[in-house]
């Protein structure tokens, strides 16, 4: 979801495919074990030009929004789940719930993830 005006989206915006996405996560875990994070800020500045390098179709922006949003997506299904009976979907990997639950609680079962993301830093 763009947060900006249509035309600033299309030019700042990065369409993230699921790959690029799980190689993301992948580096990052790789960048923890290597103790390239910090428990305040997540992802430490020498973790984050290691992990810049393999996206060079992205500005370092992009990939830090994109980590964040992820992060963010995380720590929302994370408290719906402790707050609610929901589970997890393992054939998806999306969020499980009892039939009803998505209109008592939202008006509509949410739509799937857009790969197109956009925030304003």
């Amino acid at each position: 979801m763009c947060t900006q005006m249509p035309r600033q989206c299309a030019s700042q915006c990065a369409k993230w495919m699921d790959a690029e996405t799980k190689r993301l996560l992948d580096m990052c875990l790789q960048e923890k074990a290597k103790l390239n994070f910090t428990s305040k800020d997540g992802v430490s500045r020498h973790g984050w030009n290691n992990i810049y390098t393999h996206f060079p179709q992205y500005d370092r922006r992009q990939v830090n929004n994109k980590l964040w949003i992820l992060i963010s997506k995380y720590l929302k299904w994370k408290k719906e789940l402790s707050a609610t009976r929901l589970g997890r979907d393992t054939q998806t990997g999306g969020i499980a719930a009892e039939p009803g639950y998505w209109e008592t609680h939202y008006g509509t079962q949410p739509d799937s993830d857009d790969t197109t993301e956009c925030m304003v830093s």
